[in-house]
């Protein structure tokens, strides 16, 4: 409310009290007592009565203003403040407007300070489930004026009021005081309740699509193709509109989604929000850009250097005809015609996976990005999807097909077409839906209003994953920190010493006794003896506690963002403290840190953002020991972090630019089939030989390991041997490890800093002059099983996805296909050694090549009753031979033929079964860069 001074100015009170003598007080305004006439009645009695009590009122009035205006200026301001009117204070889910248990998110608190005086207030949350743990932000107020601000949050890993419902409650207290007071809302309320609902068990896809609420078939289109394709691959699945102008400024608030679609422009002008979802993205996030809907420029913002397409131009196609590739080879196609021009991006790529084309052009494609991966489309919605019809109702695509059955469908000869025109084909039934049940799920897909075609349908199920868990977790890691964290016991000769001592001063104590014959006093002197050598043993015991200083161990995992000067942070850090006392954890440079609150729900600690990237822990507990935490920090490097490397003779040689205070160490080359020792040198120029690949065993080059080096290649098992996870590094990367990296947290003065990090760099490769030998390793040649020549298909004897070799019984044989690194082509491969290592009774072992210009299959090299590692030259250059796209074949035969034929005539069931493995396949080429064609 807003007060009129001159309104008082105005104001005569004279006339009001109609009086005839008048006085004056303190000069303000003037007032005479009424005179009344003998004659008076009762009327002019009752309004005698009146003016009387108007006249006290006044007084009254009047001294509260002049005891209020003679109050001390202090004094009237701690009042105001106590008076704060906060009624349109408000609490509400903001961000991505998604909640999911145990993981960050963030909240919108707008405030409003009606007074004249500027204010600081404290906004602090909390669960209903975890009163005494807090998440605030501070924020300064200008007078008259509302303030929109925003803090995150972190879910409870489960609620009392349901897996879906996280009630809070929020306090707002002035932070201009030493202690805190809570202010009052106009309606006397000194807390703001709220409900946070959780996506329990459901995958979240959010959309930046267009603002408003236009309900344009044009501007609806991208959120019925991502709703339509998100129920044909998923049952528990969950969308969210990301509607704010402003993006969240941190990673931490899209730790929520799974998947991330942008379909919208504004996001280019918002570069804190596109940095957070760039470090969303290589941090495991998958991201969707609808090229149609956004400016190319959406894609050189967010991937820097390494966005490697360019458009050509935009045109309009009445007739649109996708045509698919899977991995075995063959090509599915399918052709739809819009009475409408459907808009199409055409583009040129490269060092991209072309998932769907359209005349040739790409239509979608696939770019891994860190842990992350992004597609790309450049076909409008409409030329993914179709309207529903009545027909759609009634029948619905088979359900339960796995994904894996995709590459199991009859397939051409190698490099010859399918035609498949209708959409209804084995495309659409391969992209089944994961639901456990068909009633759950035709319910599901009839809420849809259009229907995804095949070629959408299997880009969807690759899209609509579960974003993975941190590969190096907290059970890894905290092991690894608690070594570098420690204090020594006393001496043994100490101990000794007084245990010795201790047994002599009884001895020789009892025997004077005896003389003496006062052997009882001994039943006295013994324990006050006993009790001063253990109070010495806890002195030492102390003592040498007390001589390890607080530390600060932590194990990072650091890893550089291709294309840009982004690096991101991940790992657990040890406070180690000899005493007890209150933590001092701040960080200006953002990130977060979470310290394990077990054992501290009776104390009220919160976690305060006093700007974007600005937090503190306040009254943060710390018993004397090693508590734990876990961290992670986004940020921006001063310098670059690359690292580039070319082919040769001996293998890659290069230059790693990194900062040179971290001193690399254990330097070594790592791709998804094997590893490389690396040379790393002072300058930053390093060498990997071909001839320094690792075996599945080692991780380190070293021969003999210290202490740190058995726990750097535990962290190393955990990170590429994982056998739930074989698919890191998706790309090449140089690893190597340094000292802890200076994060911006800022601990006590008095800590050290302990511990090591793994920093992961990925390697731009690049290709030398015509007419280099280049020298292939292994690790270098990725392989899978394809169909070969001889229409022979995969066998699942060659596991791709999990990197392993499978147990068989009967003979098997398959085709595998060698991939050659794009960048490298074209080559002329001069000759190659491949290394086989079995186990079993596998009889009989047979390599065989493709003479790609006659079209033959031709034996290479056979084996009878192989043990242990084989080796194999090839020379014959028909043989070597590779695809226009670096593609090399070898057929792979193993088992004992006689074993099938005995099978198909009399199947033995009770026969006993001998089975056999090829533990390990590896080829390395030596090849010669060509000119191209």
């Amino acid at each position: 409310m807003k007060i009129d001074a001159s309104a008082f100015a105005k104001f005569d009170v004279t006339r009001w009290l109609d009086c005839r003598t008048p006085y004056r007080l303190a000069g303000w305004f003037t007032w005479s007592p009424p005179i009344l006439s003998d004659k008076s009645d009762d009327t002019m009695l009752g309004r005698s009565r009146f003016e009387r009590l108007g006249f006290l009122l006044g007084l009254i009035g009047l001294l509260s203003a002049m005891g209020s205006w003679l109050l001390p200026r202090d004094a009237r301001g701690d009042e105001a403040k106590d008076h704060i009117s906060y009624s349109i204070a408000h609490v509400s889910s903001a961000g991505t407007y998604a909640y999911v248990a145990g993981k960050w998110g963030i909240v919108r608190i707008s405030v409003t300070n009606p007074t004249s005086e500027p204010v600081e207030v404290l906004a602090a949350s909390y669960f209903e489930d975890e009163p005494t743990l807090q998440y605030g932000r501070r924020v300064w107020i200008p007078a008259m004026s509302r303030l929109q601000a925003w803090h995150s949050i972190l879910l409870p890993p489960k609620s009392s009021r349901g897996p879906d419902r996280f009630e809070f409650r929020t306090l707002v207290m002035d932070a201009s005081r030493q202690r805190e007071v809570l202010i009052r809302s106009d309606s006397g309320a000194l807390q703001f309740d709220g409900i946070l609902r959780a996506c329990e068990g459901k995958l979240v896809t959010g959309v930046i699509g267009r603002l408003g609420t236009s309900t344009d078939a044009d501007a609806m289109a991208p959120l019925d193709l991502v709703q339509s394709s998100q129920l044909f691959s998923i049952r528990n699945g969950h969308m969210t509109s990301l509607t704010d102008r402003l993006l969240p400024a941190g990673e931490e608030c899209l730790q929520t989604l799974d998947q991330l679609v942008i379909a919208d422009d504004r996001v280019i002008n918002d570069g804190v929000g596109l940095a957070a979802i760039r470090r969303w993205l290589f941090g495991g996030g998958t991201l969707w850009v609808m090229l149609d809907q956004t400016d190319p420029l959406v894609l050189e913002r967010l991937l820097g250097d390494e966005s490697l397409c360019q458009v050509v131009d935009r045109v309009g196609l009445t007739t649109v005809r996708l045509e698919m590739k899977s991995p075995n080879g063959n090509i599915a196609s399918e052709t739809h015609d819009h009475e409408r021009p459907v808009e199409f991006v055409r583009m040129l790529t490269s060092e991209v996976e072309v998932a769907c084309t359209v005349d040739g052009w790409p239509a979608a494609f696939w770019k891994n990005c860190g842990e992350g991966r992004l597609l790309v489309t450049t076909l409008a919605p409409n030329g993914w999807m179709r309207a529903r019809t009545a027909a759609d109702n009634a029948t619905v695509p088979r359900l339960g097909q796995s994904a894996s059955q995709r590459d199991q469908r009859p397939v051409p000869r190698d490099g010859q077409q399918a035609e498949q025109p209708t959409p209804a084909s084995s495309a659409e039934s391969s992209a089944a839906s994961r639901s456990p049940t068909a009633a759950e799920s035709q319910e599901t897909l009839r809420q849809a209003r259009f229907i995804p075609l095949g070629a959408m349908r299997e880009i969807a199920l690759d899209f609509f994953r579960p974003r993975p868990e941190p590969r190096l977790t907290k059970v890894t890691l905290e092991p690894l920190v608690q070594e570098y964290v420690g204090y020594s016991i006393p001496a043994r000769w100490q101990v000794i010493g007084l245990l010795l001592g201790f047994s002599g001063l009884v001895a020789v104590s009892g025997l004077w006794m005896w003389r003496r014959r006062r052997l009882e006093l001994l039943g006295v002197i013994s324990p006050v003896l006993a009790l001063t050598v253990s109070g010495l043993l806890v002195w030492l015991g102390w003592q040498q506690r007390q001589s390890i200083p607080a530390a600060v161990a932590s194990v990072q995992f650091v890893r550089a963002v291709s294309g840009t000067d982004d690096v991101r942070v991940e790992g657990v850090a040890g406070l180690f403290s000899p005493d007890s006392g209150v933590v001092t954890a701040a960080s200006n440079h953002g990130g977060w840190l979470m310290p394990d609150m077990t054992g501290l729900e009776g104390t009220t600690r919160r976690m305060v953002w006093n700007d974007l990237d600005e937090w503190q822990w306040e009254n943060l507990p710390e018993s004397a020991g090693l508590m734990h935490a876990t961290l992670q920090q986004s940020t921006t490097a001063p310098e670059r972090m690359e690292a580039h490397a070319t082919f040769g003779p001996e293998g890659l040689t290069g230059r790693l630019h990194a900062p040179a205070a971290h001193e690399p160490t254990d330097a070594m080359l790592a791709t998804r089939d094997g590893r490389i020792g690396v040379e790393l040198r002072d300058d930053g120029t390093f060498v990997a030989r071909s001839n320094a690949v690792f075996t599945a065993e080692q991780f380190l080059a070293a021969d003999l390991l210290s202490d740190e080096q058995h726990r750097r290649q535990r962290t190393l098992i955990q990170l590429l041997n994982d056998p739930q996870r074989r698919d890191y590094p998706a790309e090449p990367q140089l690893l190597f490890w340094s000292k802890p990296w200076n994060l911006g947290f800022q601990f006590a003065q008095n800590r050290q800093s302990l511990g090591s990090a793994l920093v992961a760099v990925p390697l731009k490769l690049e290709r030398p002059p015509t007419g280099t030998e280049v020298s292939l390793a292994a690790p270098l040649l990725p392989y899978r099983e394809t169909v070969g020549p001889d229409e022979n298909g995969s066998h699942g004897l060659w596991d791709y996805r999990n990197r392993e070799w499978q147990q068989k019984s009967l003979p098997t044989a398959t085709w595998l296909r060698f991939q050659i690194p794009r960048v490298l082509l074209p080559v002329a491969v001069q000759r190659g050694r491949l290394t086989v290592q079995v186990t079993g009774p596998i009889v009989q072992l047979e390599i065989a090549g493709h003479r790609r210009n006659q079209n033959d299959v031709v034996p290479i090299k056979s084996w009878s009753d192989p043990v242990g590692t084989v080796s194999l030259e090839i020379t014959d250059p028909e043989v070597l031979q590779v695809a226009a796209d670096g593609g090399l074949l070898l057929r792979v035969s193993a088992g004992d033929p006689k074993l099938l034929d005995q099978a198909t005539l009399t199947p033995d069931r009770d026969a006993k079964l001998s089975y056999w493995r090829i533990e390990s396949l590896a080829l390395e080429l030596y090849v010669k860069t060509t000119e191209a064609n």
